[in-house]
């Protein structure tokens, strides 16, 4: 298990480098030209995050404007499952209890290498309100509704790349690490919440 970890990483920082090289190579012939503005954002993410050794699923959606040639602001608003659901498959027990997720809305910053280029290194920065909920069992046909079981601060920082399709369209990888100082609820652990994440984004940026 530890040579595959092993052989993972040197895969991805191999790609890293590449990528790297590439963003450089290019980003030269970009820097050249005049910037082309863009207003503001939306955007659509989904990735896993690794809590308590399991890889649990996210989505989240986004808004914001870029406030510099390199740097965006804005707010978002993510789901993540933590157990199973009775329409889902997910195979997930970070908890026993059914129906558990968490919701989490903060700021985000996006700050990249280049002022312009069609493959940009970046930095990723998240700072919100986290709180963990379970849906209740419908009775006497009353429809399910979210029970909170806990709160928390919520911060992340990743890296990765965005790579530019076309004026208005990109696509962002990222990996990082979120920090999530939670006291215990039900039965997860204080400060279980945390760990190494990995998430695709599509932004769709408007004049």
């Amino acid at each position: 298990m530890k040579q595959k970890k092993k052989l993972t990483n040197r895969l991805i920082a191999a790609i890293v480098l590449i990528i790297s090289s590439m963003a450089f190579l290019y980003a030269d012939d970009y820097d050249d030209r005049t910037h082309q503005h863009r207003d503001s954002y939306f955007g659509f993410s989904h990735g896993t995050s690794e809590i308590t050794g399991e890889e649990a699923p996210f989505v989240g959606i986004s808004l914001g404007s870029e406030v510099s040639e390199r740097t965006t602001v804005g707010a978002f608003a993510m789901v993540q499952a933590l157990s199973d659901f009775p329409s889902s498959d997910l195979d997930l027990q970070i908890t026993a209890t059914p129906s558990s997720f968490n919701f989490t809305v903060g700021a985000e910053m996006d700050v990249r290498l280049f002022r312009d280029s069609w493959i940009n290194p970046m930095a990723h920065l998240e700072v919100g309100h986290m709180s963990v909920a379970h849906m209740s069992e419908p009775n006497n046909g009353d429809n399910a509704e979210p029970v909170f079981m806990g709160n928390s601060f919520y911060a992340s920082v990743g890296t990765g790349f965005e790579i530019t399709l076309c004026g208005t369209l990109s696509i962002v990888g990222l990996h990082g690490y979120r920090y999530v100082p939670n006291e215990a609820i039900e039965d997860i652990g204080a400060q279980k919440l945390s760990g190494v994440y990995n998430s695709v984004a599509v932004k769709v940026f408007v004049d």
